[in-house]
Protein backbone atom coordinates (compact mmCIF):
# COMPACT_ATOMS: atom_id res chain seq x y z
CA UNK A 1 0.00 0.00 0.00
CA UNK A 2 2.72 2.48 0.97
CA UNK A 3 4.73 1.55 -2.12
CA UNK A 4 1.75 2.49 -4.28
CA UNK A 5 1.52 5.96 -2.79
CA UNK A 6 5.27 6.49 -3.05
CA UNK A 7 4.95 5.62 -6.75
CA UNK A 8 2.19 8.18 -7.18
CA UNK A 9 4.46 10.85 -5.70
CA UNK A 10 7.05 10.07 -8.38
CA UNK A 11 4.67 10.03 -11.32
CA UNK A 12 4.71 13.79 -12.09
CA UNK A 13 8.50 13.78 -12.15
CA UNK A 14 8.58 10.81 -14.49
CA UNK A 15 6.02 12.28 -16.87
CA UNK A 16 7.60 15.74 -16.89
CA UNK A 17 11.07 14.59 -17.90
CA UNK A 18 11.60 16.15 -21.32
CA UNK A 19 13.88 13.43 -22.59
CA UNK A 20 12.26 10.57 -20.71
CA UNK A 21 12.77 7.18 -22.32
CA UNK A 22 11.30 5.13 -19.46
CA UNK A 23 9.59 1.85 -20.12
CA UNK A 24 6.31 2.82 -18.46
CA UNK A 25 5.18 -0.80 -18.25
CA UNK A 26 7.83 -1.35 -15.55
CA UNK A 27 6.23 1.33 -13.37
CA UNK A 28 2.81 -0.28 -13.05
CA UNK A 29 1.73 -3.80 -12.02
CA UNK A 30 1.10 -6.25 -14.88
CA UNK A 31 -2.42 -7.03 -16.03
CA UNK A 32 -3.96 -10.48 -16.32
CA UNK A 33 -2.75 -10.65 -19.92
CA UNK A 34 0.83 -10.13 -18.78
CA UNK A 35 0.82 -12.19 -15.57
CA UNK A 36 -1.09 -15.44 -16.02
CA UNK A 37 -0.80 -16.29 -12.32
CA UNK A 38 -3.38 -13.60 -11.50
CA UNK A 39 -6.91 -14.92 -10.91
CA UNK A 40 -9.08 -14.03 -13.86
CA UNK A 41 -12.10 -14.93 -15.94
CA UNK A 42 -13.04 -14.44 -19.61
CA UNK A 43 -16.35 -12.60 -20.00
CA UNK A 44 -17.99 -10.67 -22.81
CA UNK A 45 -14.86 -10.45 -24.94
CA UNK A 46 -12.47 -9.35 -22.22
CA UNK A 47 -10.38 -10.86 -19.43
CA UNK A 48 -11.17 -9.57 -15.96
CA UNK A 49 -9.07 -9.71 -12.81
CA UNK A 50 -11.52 -11.44 -10.46
CA UNK A 51 -11.54 -13.22 -7.11
CA UNK A 52 -14.31 -15.07 -5.28
CA UNK A 53 -14.77 -15.49 -1.54
CA UNK A 54 -17.05 -17.83 0.36
CA UNK A 55 -19.11 -20.81 -0.73
CA UNK A 56 -20.64 -21.00 -4.19
CA UNK A 57 -24.38 -21.37 -3.80
CA UNK A 58 -24.64 -18.82 -1.00
CA UNK A 59 -26.38 -15.55 -1.93
CA UNK A 60 -24.22 -13.66 -4.41
CA UNK A 61 -22.75 -10.28 -3.49
CA UNK A 62 -21.19 -8.46 -6.46
CA UNK A 63 -18.73 -5.77 -5.44
CA UNK A 64 -18.61 -2.75 -7.77
CA UNK A 65 -15.59 -0.50 -7.30
CA UNK A 66 -15.25 3.20 -8.02
CA UNK A 67 -13.83 5.08 -10.95
CA UNK A 68 -14.37 4.68 -13.82
CA UNK A 69 -10.83 3.42 -13.94
CA UNK A 70 -10.51 2.46 -10.28
CA UNK A 71 -10.14 -1.10 -9.01
CA UNK A 72 -11.38 -3.38 -6.25
CA UNK A 73 -8.36 -3.31 -3.93
CA UNK A 74 -9.85 -0.63 -1.66
CA UNK A 75 -12.91 -2.87 -1.15
CA UNK A 76 -11.00 -5.98 -0.09
CA UNK A 77 -11.79 -5.48 3.61
CA UNK A 78 -15.45 -6.09 2.73
CA UNK A 79 -14.76 -9.65 1.60
CA UNK A 80 -15.43 -10.49 5.26
CA UNK A 81 -19.06 -10.72 4.13
CA UNK A 82 -18.11 -14.22 2.98
CA UNK A 83 -17.93 -15.15 6.68
CA UNK A 84 -21.54 -13.97 7.04
CA UNK A 85 -22.89 -16.52 4.57
CA UNK A 86 -22.47 -14.70 1.25
CA UNK A 87 -20.59 -15.62 -1.91
CA UNK A 88 -18.59 -12.50 -2.73
CA UNK A 89 -17.27 -11.67 -6.20
CA UNK A 90 -14.68 -8.92 -6.47
CA UNK A 91 -13.39 -7.81 -9.85
CA UNK A 92 -11.63 -5.05 -11.71
CA UNK A 93 -13.87 -3.62 -14.40
CA UNK A 94 -13.00 -3.53 -18.10
CA UNK A 95 -9.78 -1.64 -18.75
CA UNK A 96 -9.16 -0.98 -15.05
CA UNK A 97 -7.09 -2.37 -12.21
CA UNK A 98 -5.34 -5.52 -13.34
CA UNK A 99 -7.93 -6.42 -15.98
CA UNK A 100 -7.14 -6.45 -19.70
CA UNK A 101 -6.52 -3.10 -21.36
CA UNK A 102 -8.53 -2.04 -24.41
CA UNK A 103 -8.41 0.85 -26.84
CA UNK A 104 -11.02 3.57 -26.46
CA UNK A 105 -13.58 2.15 -28.88
CA UNK A 106 -13.81 -1.04 -26.79
CA UNK A 107 -14.45 0.78 -23.51
CA UNK A 108 -17.99 2.02 -23.97
CA UNK A 109 -21.39 1.97 -22.31
CA UNK A 110 -22.78 -1.02 -24.20
CA UNK A 111 -19.80 -3.22 -23.34
CA UNK A 112 -19.76 -2.11 -19.70
CA UNK A 113 -23.40 -3.02 -19.19
CA UNK A 114 -22.79 -6.28 -21.07
CA UNK A 115 -19.85 -7.10 -18.78
CA UNK A 116 -22.00 -6.84 -15.67
CA UNK A 117 -24.85 -8.77 -17.29
CA UNK A 118 -22.43 -11.57 -18.20
CA UNK A 119 -20.93 -11.63 -14.71
CA UNK A 120 -24.34 -11.85 -13.01
CA UNK A 121 -25.43 -14.61 -15.39
CA UNK A 122 -22.23 -16.56 -14.70
CA UNK A 123 -22.40 -16.49 -10.91
CA UNK A 124 -26.16 -16.36 -10.27
CA UNK A 125 -28.41 -18.69 -12.25
CA UNK A 126 -31.79 -17.29 -13.26
CA UNK A 127 -33.91 -16.86 -10.16
CA UNK A 128 -30.98 -16.88 -7.73
CA UNK A 129 -30.57 -13.82 -5.50
CA UNK A 130 -28.22 -11.07 -6.63
CA UNK A 131 -26.96 -8.43 -4.21
CA UNK A 132 -24.93 -5.35 -5.20
CA UNK A 133 -22.45 -3.46 -3.04
CA UNK A 134 -21.19 -0.47 -5.02
CA UNK A 135 -18.89 2.42 -4.15
CA UNK A 136 -18.94 5.81 -5.91
CA UNK A 137 -18.95 5.06 -9.66
CA UNK A 138 -19.70 1.45 -8.70
CA UNK A 139 -22.90 2.60 -6.98
CA UNK A 140 -23.83 4.38 -10.19
CA UNK A 141 -23.02 1.22 -12.17
CA UNK A 142 -25.29 -0.77 -9.85
CA UNK A 143 -28.15 1.69 -10.41
CA UNK A 144 -27.58 1.55 -14.18
CA UNK A 145 -27.99 -2.25 -14.08
CA UNK A 146 -31.04 -2.04 -11.80
CA UNK A 147 -32.66 0.47 -14.14
CA UNK A 148 -32.04 -1.91 -17.06
CA UNK A 149 -33.10 -5.03 -15.11
CA UNK A 150 -35.34 -3.93 -12.22
CA UNK A 151 -36.46 -7.46 -11.36
CA UNK A 152 -33.01 -9.10 -11.42
CA UNK A 153 -31.36 -7.55 -8.35
CA UNK A 154 -32.58 -8.58 -4.92
CA UNK A 155 -31.13 -5.58 -3.10
CA UNK A 156 -28.30 -3.06 -3.15
CA UNK A 157 -26.07 -1.04 -0.85
CA UNK A 158 -24.79 2.16 -2.48
CA UNK A 159 -21.83 4.04 -1.02
CA UNK A 160 -21.78 7.68 -2.14
CA UNK A 161 -22.79 7.55 -5.82
CA UNK A 162 -22.11 10.69 -7.84
CA UNK A 163 -25.30 10.80 -9.92
CA UNK A 164 -27.74 8.72 -11.94
CA UNK A 165 -28.38 11.08 -14.87
CA UNK A 166 -26.09 13.07 -17.15
CA UNK A 167 -27.23 16.34 -15.57
CA UNK A 168 -26.61 15.06 -12.05
CA UNK A 169 -23.11 13.90 -12.95
CA UNK A 170 -22.39 17.24 -14.66
CA UNK A 171 -23.41 19.05 -11.47
CA UNK A 172 -21.21 16.68 -9.47
CA UNK A 173 -18.18 17.46 -11.64
CA UNK A 174 -18.90 21.17 -11.24
CA UNK A 175 -18.34 20.73 -7.50
CA UNK A 176 -14.98 19.12 -8.03
CA UNK A 177 -11.89 21.28 -7.79
CA UNK A 178 -9.48 18.75 -9.25
CA UNK A 179 -8.28 18.19 -12.82
CA UNK A 180 -10.80 17.37 -15.52
CA UNK A 181 -10.38 13.60 -15.83
CA UNK A 182 -12.05 13.50 -19.22
CA UNK A 183 -10.81 16.82 -20.59
CA UNK A 184 -9.05 17.70 -23.81
CA UNK A 185 -5.70 18.20 -22.07
CA UNK A 186 -5.54 14.54 -21.08
CA UNK A 187 -6.83 13.54 -24.51
CA UNK A 188 -4.00 15.43 -26.21
CA UNK A 189 -1.37 14.14 -23.80
CA UNK A 190 -2.28 10.48 -23.97
CA UNK A 191 -4.03 9.60 -27.18
CA UNK A 192 -1.86 10.62 -30.10
CA UNK A 193 -2.92 7.66 -32.21
CA UNK A 194 -5.95 5.49 -32.65
CA UNK A 195 -4.34 2.37 -31.20
CA UNK A 196 -2.47 2.25 -27.92
CA UNK A 197 0.47 0.00 -27.17
CA UNK A 198 0.93 -1.63 -23.79
CA UNK A 199 3.38 1.15 -22.88
CA UNK A 200 0.86 3.82 -23.94
CA UNK A 201 -1.67 2.26 -21.58
CA UNK A 202 0.89 2.21 -18.79
CA UNK A 203 1.63 5.90 -19.30
CA UNK A 204 -2.09 6.72 -19.35
CA UNK A 205 -2.60 4.73 -16.16
CA UNK A 206 0.23 6.55 -14.38
CA UNK A 207 -1.24 9.94 -15.23
CA UNK A 208 -4.74 8.81 -14.20
CA UNK A 209 -3.37 7.67 -10.83
CA UNK A 210 -1.94 11.14 -10.28
CA UNK A 211 -5.24 12.82 -11.16
CA UNK A 212 -7.23 10.47 -8.92
CA UNK A 213 -4.91 11.09 -5.97
CA UNK A 214 -5.12 14.89 -6.28
CA UNK A 215 -8.69 14.99 -4.92
CA UNK A 216 -8.06 13.11 -1.66
CA UNK A 217 -8.36 16.13 0.64
CA UNK A 218 -11.57 17.48 -0.91
CA UNK A 219 -13.13 14.03 -0.65
CA UNK A 220 -12.19 13.85 3.04
CA UNK A 221 -10.04 10.77 2.66
CA UNK A 222 -7.83 9.49 5.45
CA UNK A 223 -4.16 10.51 5.46
CA UNK A 224 -3.25 7.96 8.13
CA UNK A 225 -4.97 4.95 6.53
CA UNK A 226 -4.93 5.68 2.76
CA UNK A 227 -7.03 3.45 0.56
CA UNK A 228 -4.89 1.25 -1.71
CA UNK A 229 -5.29 0.46 -5.38
CA UNK A 230 -3.67 -1.90 -7.87
CA UNK A 231 -3.49 0.26 -10.99
CA UNK A 232 -5.56 3.07 -12.43
CA UNK A 233 -7.26 2.70 -15.82
CA UNK A 234 -6.55 5.84 -17.82
CA UNK A 235 -8.49 4.87 -20.95
CA UNK A 236 -11.49 3.70 -18.93
CA UNK A 237 -11.48 6.96 -16.95
CA UNK A 238 -11.75 9.00 -20.12
CA UNK A 239 -13.55 6.87 -22.67
CA UNK A 240 -16.42 5.39 -20.67
CA UNK A 241 -17.84 8.78 -19.57
CA UNK A 242 -17.32 10.14 -23.08
CA UNK A 243 -19.40 7.28 -24.53
CA UNK A 244 -22.31 7.64 -22.10
CA UNK A 245 -23.98 10.60 -23.80
CA UNK A 246 -27.13 12.12 -22.28
CA UNK A 247 -27.89 9.13 -20.08
CA UNK A 248 -30.70 8.65 -17.59
CA UNK A 249 -30.51 5.59 -15.34
CA UNK A 250 -33.70 6.42 -13.43
CA UNK A 251 -36.26 5.68 -16.17
CA UNK A 252 -37.35 2.31 -14.77
CA UNK A 253 -36.37 2.63 -11.10
CA UNK A 254 -40.04 3.06 -10.19
CA UNK A 255 -40.42 -0.65 -10.95
CA UNK A 256 -37.79 -1.61 -8.38
CA UNK A 257 -39.51 -2.83 -5.21
CA UNK A 258 -36.67 -3.58 -2.79
CA UNK A 259 -35.30 -1.06 -0.34
CA UNK A 260 -31.90 0.38 -1.28
CA UNK A 261 -29.44 1.38 1.44
CA UNK A 262 -27.35 4.52 0.84
CA UNK A 263 -24.32 5.13 3.06
CA UNK A 264 -22.57 8.50 3.36
CA UNK A 265 -19.40 9.71 5.09
CA UNK A 266 -19.62 13.05 6.90
CA UNK A 267 -16.08 14.18 5.97
CA UNK A 268 -16.77 14.36 2.22
CA UNK A 269 -16.93 17.99 1.09
CA UNK A 270 -17.88 17.11 -2.49
CA UNK A 271 -20.67 14.62 -1.84
CA UNK A 272 -22.86 15.92 0.97
CA UNK A 273 -25.80 14.30 2.71
CA UNK A 274 -28.38 16.41 0.87
CA UNK A 275 -26.90 15.24 -2.43
CA UNK A 276 -27.33 11.61 -1.38
CA UNK A 277 -30.89 12.32 -0.26
CA UNK A 278 -31.67 13.65 -3.74
CA UNK A 279 -30.29 10.52 -5.38
CA UNK A 280 -32.06 8.21 -2.93
CA UNK A 281 -35.36 9.87 -3.92
CA UNK A 282 -35.10 8.23 -7.35
CA UNK A 283 -35.84 4.88 -5.72
CA UNK A 284 -39.34 4.07 -4.43
CA UNK A 285 -37.84 2.69 -1.21
CA UNK A 286 -34.51 3.93 0.10
CA UNK A 287 -32.79 4.54 3.42
CA UNK A 288 -29.75 6.73 4.11
CA UNK A 289 -27.23 6.06 6.88
CA UNK A 290 -24.44 8.47 7.75
CA UNK A 291 -21.05 7.46 9.13
CA UNK A 292 -18.95 9.86 11.18
CA UNK A 293 -15.21 10.21 10.68
CA UNK A 294 -15.12 9.02 7.06
CA UNK A 295 -14.94 10.58 3.63
CA UNK A 296 -15.19 9.06 0.18
CA UNK A 297 -12.90 6.22 1.32
CA UNK A 298 -15.57 4.91 3.69
CA UNK A 299 -15.45 1.47 2.05
CA UNK A 300 -11.88 1.20 3.38
CA UNK A 301 -11.71 3.13 6.66
CA UNK A 302 -15.20 2.11 7.83
CA UNK A 303 -15.21 -1.43 6.44
CA UNK A 304 -16.41 -3.12 9.69
CA UNK A 305 -19.36 -0.75 9.96
CA UNK A 306 -20.28 -1.14 6.30
CA UNK A 307 -19.94 -4.90 6.53
CA UNK A 308 -22.44 -4.93 9.40
CA UNK A 309 -24.84 -2.58 7.60
CA UNK A 310 -24.66 -4.59 4.38
CA UNK A 311 -25.01 -7.93 6.15
CA UNK A 312 -28.15 -6.87 8.01
CA UNK A 313 -29.64 -5.12 4.99
CA UNK A 314 -29.05 -8.08 2.69
CA UNK A 315 -30.40 -10.59 5.19
CA UNK A 316 -33.59 -8.54 5.59
CA UNK A 317 -34.00 -8.31 1.81
CA UNK A 318 -33.48 -12.04 1.38
CA UNK A 319 -36.02 -12.80 4.09
CA UNK A 320 -38.63 -10.73 2.23
CA UNK A 321 -38.24 -12.72 -0.99
CA UNK A 322 -37.86 -16.14 0.61
CA UNK A 323 -40.76 -18.39 -0.45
Amino acid sequence: MHRTHELCALVPLVLAASACTADYSTLVPPTVDQDHSLPSVELNGTRLHLTTHGKAGDPLVVMLHGGPGGDHRSMTRLTALADDGFFVVQWDQRGAGLSRRHDCEEVDSARYLGDLEALVDRYAPAGAPVLFLGHSWGAMYATWFIDAHPTRVTSAVLLEPGGFTASEVAAYFQRMVTHDLIGEDQNDALFTGRFLTADDHARADLLAATLFSSASAAFGKSASDPEPFFRAGGVAARCLPASAGDFDWTTHLSAYRSEVLFVHGDQNALIRREHQEQLAAHYPKARLVGLTGAGHDLQWVKAPEIRALARDHFRAALAEVKP
